[in-house]
């Protein structure tokens, strides 16, 4: 990577980690919080196509929390080499 572009991109991606992380939280708090809601009417069983709205939410959930905290370890670990690299 050019250097002249090491710095910026170090600087949007240390800002992209946190939110990511945040969006991880929300989606954390947010599928316990309708998975317990929804268990009964779902029979504990929920899907990305279930008929019914309610069983769905876990599942978008679920897709937020790993989402997000996979881009923000990938997030981190590209900052982290965009350190360490001396050209």
């Amino acid at each position: 990577m050019n250097p002249a572009h090491r710095r910026p991109a170090r600087v949007i991606l240390s800002v992209i980690a946190p939110a990511m992380l945040f969006i991880a939280g929300y989606g954390l708090l947010w599928g316990m919080s309708s998975s317990s809601l929804a268990f009964v009417e779902c029979s504990g069983t929920y899907s990305l196509f279930a008929a019914n709205a309610r069983c769905r939410q876990p599942a978008f959930a679920a897709l937020m929390f790993y989402g997000g905290l996979l881009l923000a370890v990938v997030a981190c670990v590209v900052v982290w080499k965009l350190r360490r690299r001396h050209d």
